[in-house]
């Protein structure tokens, strides 16, 4: 189950790709609906798995595989035309990927550090305990998700701004 877990990597990636699409070109809307679809389509499937009396890990989990699945597809059907009108640029994807390059490093740990108290968690306290830590995180972090809507419209903002003077005032 767990080696069925790590085909979410290239799905998420996948997905994250898409949706970074319509927020770079600022298309709110579609991106939110877009968005949502994974979590409506993991709803409907996890009330399925709840009607149909499955509620085993494995129900779960093939429910959140299946739900990536289906909001990647989703995604790719409302790009399909702009994949068709696209072409291929090699040297503009090569570019892309060295400037980002330095910063792989830097996020990579970033990632680690945000999962490392889990396993020290999970791996040390009592099952109880790891629920309370759960909500606790929960709890704490409810406010981050405004940080991140302004920090990700701001980004597209400033990325499509071509006046240098608009840049630092939408920076300041």
């Amino acid at each position: 189950l767990a080696r069925a877990c790590l085909l979410l990597l290239p799905l998420d990636m996948l997905n994250q790709i898409l949706l970074a699409t319509e927020q770079g070109r600022m298309r709110w809307r579609r991106y939110n609906l877009l968005r949502a679809s994974f979590f409506l389509c993991y709803a409907v499937l996890i009330l399925l798995v709840w009607a149909g009396g499955k509620a085993g890990v494995t129900w779960f989990v093939l429910a959140f595989l299946a739900s990536h699945v289906i909001a990647l597809t989703i995604r790719v059907a409302v790009q399909w035309t702009s994949f068709l009108g696209g072409r291929l640029d090699l040297a503009k994807c090569v570019r892309l990927v060295r400037s980002g390059i330095p910063y792989f490093w830097s996020t990579a740990s970033n990632l680690v550090s945000l999962q490392a108290d889990k396993i020290l968690v999970v791996g040390l306290m009592r099952t109880d305990a790891v629920g309370m830590y759960a909500a606790a995180v929960t709890f704490s972090n409810a406010h981050s998700a405004l940080g991140e809507a302004l920090g990700i419209t701001s980004f597209a903002v400033l990325a499509n701004e071509t006046n240098m003077e608009r840049q630092a005032r939408i920076l300041s």
